[in-house]
């Protein structure tokens, strides 16, 4: 090869770094990562805490009633006795019922819905049936749960069911969790539905997803 082709040969080539060919690029995130940062800061670092203070606000009335201990004692008397009827179906039992056992249940319940397998459902359109949950606790741990992922796609159904007349009780839940947590009712919508499936005394959670 003579020089002068040699010279335009080595001026034709394209020099790069071989190490900028190895690197790939990263995949965009799905997701608005400063939005989520802001939203993981409505429940912060203890989150538990938050839900119970939520609670507390939602609850605040029930607790100033002068009955308040009077009546969760009769409640407690039903337990024993396997009222379980008399409990539920007694509408001036249903709000201390809901103050005094929603916060150990929804804290539960929130430890669950924060498990990988169960998020995810939160983070897309999706439909919770929610059997015997009248009394709020899933309400609070699944609205708890939604703060922790992106909103961007966020639209879940909760459909509510139970034996008594809790939609005073869940409404009250319901109101404070928008304030507080700020959630929409786009990203959650809440139906509850008042009747007895037959399933007992025990709770059971459907999920289904589009």
């Amino acid at each position: 090869m003579a020089t002068n082709d040699l010279c335009d040969s080595v001026k034709n080539l394209n020099v790069t770094d071989s190490s900028e060919t190895s690197i790939k690029e990263k995949p965009k995130a799905a997701y608005d990562k400063a939005a989520l940062k802001e939203r993981w800061k409505i429940l912060g670092n203890e989150p538990e805490q938050n839900i119970l203070s939520m609670i507390r606000k939602a609850c605040m009335n029930t607790f100033a009633r002068n009955d308040f201990m009077k009546t969760l004692q009769t409640i407690k008397a039903s337990f024993v006795q396997r009222d379980y009827e008399g409990i539920f179906t007694e509408a001036t039992n249903l709000e201390v019922y809901a103050a005094a056992y929603v916060p150990g249940r929804a804290l539960c319940y929130y430890e669950i819905f924060t498990r990988p397998q169960l998020l995810k459902f939160l983070m897309k359109r999706s439909q919770l049936y929610c059997v015997g949950s009248g009394s709020g606790s899933e309400l609070a741990a699944i609205a708890a749960a939604m703060t922790r992922v992106p909103a961007e796609r966020q639209k879940v159904k909760l459909v509510m069911q139970d034996i008594g007349d809790y939609e005073s009780v869940l409404a009250s839940f319901e109101n404070t969790i928008r304030e507080k947590w700020s959630i929409t009712e786009e990203q959650l919508e809440c139906t509850y539905e008042k009747g007895d499936t037959g399933t007992g005394r025990f709770d059971h959670i459907y999920v289904c997803h589009e």
